[in-house]
């Protein structure tokens, strides 16, 4: 049902002209190609939400800016780049360390460093096709299953574990222009 009311608010946002609204359950983010139309953008928004007796929580709310971190992903306009905060790419790091000697895991574990990794794949393009193992790997267990680390696993954390130490936290923002 929340989801349900998040996404009748934005239809009702872009149907009174702001066009890049995106919402995930009750975050949200507003786009606009410069300040002007940012700062109307959110009037329009608070506007809209009092109308509607939406409750906007002012110590969640940040910005017009030119970078915000929304949904743990800092968004640089400016620069034209998303990157995972360095505390992020640090945990991952760490995260892959772990797993380096193992020779089997906990379904739970599993899951878990697999979220981990495919939330770092809203940054890092390629790492989508570095999980497919991890995955058929959590496919392949029972819910209680002892999960034993097989050589496709291996592989795939191989790549990250290389990846992640030479790479900068950096994707750039692909646009219509930059394709042209």
């Amino acid at each position: 049902i929340f989801n349900a009311m998040a996404d009748a608010l934005e239809w009702r946002l872009k149907a009174v002209g702001i066009p890049y609204v995106y919402h995930y359950l009750d975050f949200a983010v507003l786009v606009a190609p410069d300040s002007d139309e940012c700062f109307q953008a959110v009037e329009k928004l608070h506007q809209t939400c009092s109308e509607l007796g939406i409750p906007i929580a002012a110590h969640k709310s940040e910005g017009p800016a030119t970078h915000i971190t929304f949904l743990g992903i800092v968004i640089d306009t400016l620069a034209g780049e998303l990157r995972l905060p360095a505390e992020k790419l640090d945990d991952i790091c760490r995260l892959l360390a772990g797993w380096g000697d193992r020779k089997s895991c906990t379904r739970r574990e599993l899951e878990s460093l697999i979220g981990n990794l495919n939330h770092a794949c809203k940054v890092i393009r390629p790492g989508r096709s570095f999980l497919r193992w991890m995955i058929d790997l959590l496919h392949q267990c029972r819910k209680t299953h002892h999960i034993r680390l097989n050589c496709n696993f291996r592989s795939d954390l191989q790549w990250w574990n290389a990846f992640a130490a030479t790479w900068n936290g950096i994707s750039y923002l692909v646009t219509n222009a930059t394709l042209q």
